[in-house]
């Protein structure tokens, strides 16, 4: 399966490309109130309101200050397009079924990691987009005129 490989506090994380639209350089986030706490804020993206997610804070990573090599990945999840904040997006790899191993056979009860795969000797990290956002944080996004597109 072709992925996109992520950085995120040094670690590798891996998502499917098929969720993938764009990959974008940094721009910071203009905050909006009463927001889910996963929402950092909202970018225009060709005159569209883009709501930009923490997932550092999703995956219980320190909160670090953009830096110049940041990005966005524009994704689709659950129908919404939204940008995922990370340290920096890497290069597409293809992962064989071979190496990735199913996170629940690792340790149990990890909700947005769904296997592991080793990489030339590295850990990656397999990010499943569908798993990221709760139902409650889906109906705040549509509440706030960012629903499904």
């Amino acid at each position: 399966m072709p992925s996109l490989i992520f950085e995120l506090d040094q670690q590798q994380f891996a998502i499917g490309i098929n969720f993938v639209e764009e990959v974008l350089p940094f721009v910071p986030a203009r905050q909006i109130p009463q927001v889910p706490a996963i929402v950092e804020g909202i970018v225009n993206l060709r005159g569209s309101a883009l709501p930009v997610l923490n997932i550092r804070a999703r995956f219980g990573l320190p909160p670090t200050p953009p830096a110049l090599s940041d990005h966005l990945i524009v994704v689709r999840i659950s129908g919404r397009k939204l940008a995922l904040h990370v340290d920096r997006a890497n290069s597409v790899v293809e992962l064989s079924a071979r190496s990735v191993t199913d996170v629940a056979a690792i340790v149990a009860g990890s909700r947005y990691i769904s296997g592991v795969a080793q990489v030339d000797g590295d850990i990656i990290f397999i990010h499943d987009p569908e798993l990221f956002l709760r139902e409650a944080e889906l109906a705040a996004l549509a509440e706030f005129g960012m629903a499904a597109s």
